[in-house]
């Protein structure tokens, strides 16, 4: 498989393309090039010329063109256009990647004959509204999707528009797993500030709404990812849809009404 990275020239951005660029390494496949991008920038027609030249994209024969070689080489038929790589990774904003993709088609970088990937920047529904049919099949990752088909999740986002109108985020996921990980360990003794690190230290597995989460040395949670992707203008998971795969036993309780 192979890639470009297309990032933001922040801190944020080169954090998330040096992960991508070391699991992709890791997973045997080839990231071509990357190319940074000033935040502030409407047109990207600069950046993503370098990035072309960088990949070795060719420019796409114009009609003139064309014309010429079929009249010096009589009529051939045209060769499909293949870039040479599949997709294109972007760690910036929804605003930023719905301005972009529609000028990579423009500069023979044609989104729908690549796989786009993102991370929780195209989590919104504005990625989808700004970039309309070039955000099509778009893949992105979160630390939490309200739009899973997890039980638990579910669950958790009925209760929670119940309570404030709105679906819930990731932080609002991750606080609600914090607090049923503290309870759990409460209830099972923890009454001490010294229990409760060490219960917390033990924490492998907990099956929350933001993800199954285990607790790694530093006390930072490791937890599985939500993947999500665009169809029709929507954002819909990627995961399976059965239950006895993503269902959890121990799903945390509803909130109660208000």
């Amino acid at each position: 498989r192979t890639f470009v990275i297309f990032t933001p020239d922040d801190a944020y951005g080169y954090h998330y393309a040096d992960i991508f660029q070391r699991e992709v390494s890791a997973r045997g496949g080839e990231v071509l090039a990357m190319q940074e991008y000033d935040v502030e920038l409407t047109d990207f027609a600069k950046p993503i010329k370098s990035l072309k030249k960088k990949a070795n994209v060719p420019d796409r024969p114009t009609e003139e063109e064309k014309v010429k070689d079929s009249r010096e080489e009589g009529e051939v038929e045209e060769e499909e256009y293949v870039l040479p790589f599949e997709a294109v990774f972007l760690p910036g904003s929804a605003d930023e990647a719905g301005l972009i993709l529609p000028q990579f088609a423009f500069h023979d970088m044609d989104p729908r004959r690549l796989t786009v990937l993102g991370g929780s920047g195209l989590n919104t529904l504005r990625f989808p509204e700004m970039g309309e049919e070039f955000a099509e099949g778009a893949i992105f990752t979160d630390g939490f999707f309200a739009g899973s088909p997890r039980p638990e999740v579910q669950r958790f986002v009925r209760s929670y528009r119940r309570r404030y109108g709105e679906d819930p985020g990731t932080f609002a996921a991750q606080a609600y797993d914090a607090a049923a990980m503290a309870l759990e360990s409460l209830r099972r003794g923890a009454d001490t500030r010294k229990k409760m690190l060490a219960a917390l230290a033990e924490v492998e597995g907990f099956p929350g709404v933001a993800g199954s989460t285990t607790l790694v040395p530093g006390g930072l949670p490791g937890r599985t990812p939500f993947f999500g992707t665009v169809a029709r203008g929507r954002l819909v998971s990627l995961e399976p849809l059965a239950d006895e795969v993503l269902s959890s036993p121990e799903a945390p309780p509803e909130f109660p009404s208000p």
